[in-house]
């Protein structure tokens, strides 16, 4: 529009005045940011269903070495590829607890250092439990191995069976199996009033 206000209409747009230069920079511009890991796998895997590809072998030598009677070594065995495991799934799933299950059951069959075997089975069983871990019946199996095993320690290790009464009751209470836990408490009892002070 002029002064007069007439309108003329342009053919063409009006032009662009001309863009400042940018500054040049200093340092490239940031890569875009990375991708977030990737969340661990999510478990779809069936309770008791076979252990990865990648495991199987190592799965298969600490059965060999069990039936050989080589419980040191199927023992270390179930360690590692609990630990592998662990890392790559965590710790609550089902090839997780297998291995877990299978060092407890094994370390049980080495009878060798009761004090161990009783804290190992306390652990699976509230492992099992966390995990909601299946069957049922394997996690009351091990309830009841490490009842089992505790009195064995205390015949061998009443003082180490009097460390572990506490936590063998706080888990049988948390499992309703008020019974044995009685039973426990009163043996540790009877344990502590006949110490000589």
């Amino acid at each position: 529009m002029d002064g007069q206000g007439n309108l003329t209409t342009l053919t063409e747009p009006h032009p662009l005045p001309p863009r400042p230069p940018q500054p040049r920079a200093e340092h490239p511009p940031a890569p875009p940011a990375a991708a977030p890991p990737a969340p661990r796998q999510q478990n779809t895997v069936q309770w008791g269903a076979p252990l990865p590809e990648t495991h199987q072998n190592a799965w298969a030598q600490l059965w060999a070495a069990h039936a050989a009677g080589d419980l040191p070594t199927a023992v270390a065995g179930a360690e590692r590829i609990e630990a592998a495991l662990e890392a790559e799934y965590g710790p609550l799933h089902p090839h997780t607890i297998t291995a877990l299950g299978a060092r407890a059951w094994l370390t049980l069959t080495q009878r060798a250092d009761w004090y161990d075997t009783v804290q190992l089975l306390i652990h699976t069983a509230l492992r099992r439990s966390e995990a909601g871990a299946e069957p049922r019946t394997e996690t009351a199996q091990v309830i009841r191995n490490a009842h089992a095993a505790w009195h064995v320690l205390a015949k061998e290790d009443p003082e180490g069976a009097v460390e572990l009464s506490g936590p063998l009751v706080d888990m049988l209470t948390r499992f309703k199996w008020e019974s044995r836990a009685q039973d426990v408490m009163r043996w540790a009892d009877n344990s502590m009033s006949r110490r000589p002070y």
